[in-house]
């Protein structure tokens, strides 16, 4: 993944108006989108909350779609996405 010319040309005005020119290549490649999918990390809240508040699958699936937050998620990713959270906190 890579910026887009007006992203680089507005990140490179930023480094010059902070007079931070001896550290531009670092900076660039610090902030520079990383490759790799995107966690999406309200989603996660809004199921693992609703979970916690004791809603079965198919009431999650059905907040969700309501909220506009569902992407077309099958009942089994909306498993995942509990399990995969179960994974990080150990």
């Amino acid at each position: 993944m890579e910026w887009g010319p007006g992203a680089e040309f507005l990140f490179r005005c930023l480094i010059h108006s902070l007079d931070l020119e001896d550290h531009e290549e670092f900076i660039l490649r610090a902030a520079a989108p990383k490759r790799g999918r995107r966690k999406n990390t309200e989603l996660a809240e809004q199921i693992l909350y609703e979970k916690g508040k004791g809603k079965n699958i198919p009431q999650i699936e059905a907040i969700l779609k309501a909220h506009g937050l569902n992407q077309d998620l099958t009942r089994d990713a909306i498993r995942e996405y509990g399990k995969a959270r179960r994974r990080e906190e150990k």
